[in-house]
């Protein structure tokens, strides 16, 4: 809960090494006016209370860098979450090597020898030092002013400021930077970088950036996800790559902000962002014809002479449609080598997404812890994004 009077944290080391004490202060009532204690709210006090003497300076940090944290994003303060850098504690000018002989010490007021750590709320309020301030210019989806790889839409333009963007700016609990589009009256409140976001969900799923392609089964009309996206196995080059980071920036700043994006992507993508790994039940969920192409090839009773008339190229379709070349021994699939196609096919297929989730799950590192995200399913992670 909010702490509207002192409190302190101390805790000492052992065998003649000096003890620290610092004291935090928390100004809820310097923004709402009134205290709002919650019960159910970690309280930094006892938080305190309970570390053990013999715990090292940076795990007791660490206790109380979590307990500001979730009391700054839980009471919805704009701007307010603090960098570690301000939670570090400064050396007091003067202290006493020894321990207090009772709790009631840290309780006790303020005085010389201790010294003050204190948040001046209303100054990062207005305005905030760490949220990016940006222009961008509108291209409407209609008359190609998007340029070919979508550098020049609201995505493209935003992604190419991001190497400006500092790691505090991402790490606020709502907006993250401060939209004006160019030519338009819109001020920003929080609206404008609302609309920057739906505008690039928008652009994502338009065809205005090359970053996501419909699944074969939107494309024939039949099976599941028809109305789903999935990452684009031909956006290999380096443009491409910055931009499918930035989507994972997107991904995790969705996740830190409890911001939902409008993004309908496919069941596999979300598995795989999870750092799951597909399966042949993930493929035929995007894709319902594949599985038993591979089967009528692979169990198909043609003679050798049929299987050579029949003719068909040691390729395999990829997710966008274009054919990949399996082998440069072979040319066409005949009855020796189908089983090595068959193998080598669903492997492509299995594996074809792996270099654009590595670029989106590096950029959700710069936000949320990504090894944590395989405590969760797929459709967990998708929850919590969208």
């Amino acid at each position: 809960m909010w702490l509207s009077g002192p409190c302190t944290a101390w805790w000492s080391r052992t065998r003649g090494r000096r003890a620290f004490r610092c004291r935090f202060f928390a100004a809820s009532n310097k923004i709402s006016g009134a205290s709002n204690s919650k019960p159910n709210r970690p309280s930094l006090a006892k938080i305190l209370l309970s570390l053990d003497g013999n715990l090292a300076k940076q795990q007791a940090l660490s206790h109380i860098l979590t307990a500001l944290q979730i009391m700054y994003a839980r009471d919805a303060v704009v701007g307010a979450l603090m960098p570690a850098a301000m939670v570090a504690p400064v050396e007091c000018p003067s202290f006493s090597s020894a321990a207090p002989s009772d709790a009631s010490a840290m309780a006790s007021p303020m005085n010389g020898e201790e010294c003050m750590l204190a948040v001046d709320v209303e100054d990062r309020l207005s305005p905030n030092p760490w949220q990016e301030k940006t222009e961008v210019k509108r291209s409407r989806s209609k008359g190609g002013l998007a340029g070919p790889d979508g550098t020049k839409s609201v995505f493209g333009q935003m992604c190419a400021k991001m190497s400006s963007f500092g790691p505090d700016s991402l790490l606020l609990p709502h907006c993250v930077w401060k939209v004006k589009f160019v030519g338009e009256s819109v001020d920003d409140c929080g609206g404008g970088y609302s609309e920057s976001i739906a505008e690039i969900c928008e652009e994502l799923q338009n065809g205005l950036t090359p970053l996501l392609i419909v699944t074969p089964n939107w494309r024939d009309e039949s099976g599941a996800s028809r109305d789903c996206y999935l990452l684009s196995p031909a956006a290999r080059a380096p443009v491409h790559s910055s931009m499918f980071r930035f989507l994972g920036v997107l991904l995790g700043i969705a996740i830190r902000t409890g911001s939902p994006l409008s993004l309908n992507l496919a069941e596999p993508v979300w598995k795989q962002l999870a750092g799951m790994s597909l399966t042949i039940a993930d493929l035929s969920e995007v894709d319902k014809d594949f599985i038993p192409g591979l089967m009528y090839i692979r169990d198909n009773e043609a003679t050798s002479e049929e299987f050579e008339a029949m003719s068909l190229p040691f390729t395999v379709p990829s997710a966008s449609g274009q054919d990949i070349q399996l082998s440069s021994k072979h040319t066409h699939i005949t009855l020796d080598n189908r089983a090595e196609y068959v193998r080598l096919a669903i492997n492509y297929r299995l594996h074809e997404f792996d270099e654009q989730v590595a670029a989106v799950r590096e950029g959700m590192a710069r936000v949320v812890p990504v090894p944590l995200l395989s405590l969760f399913t797929g459709y967990e992670l998708e929850t919590m994004v969208c």
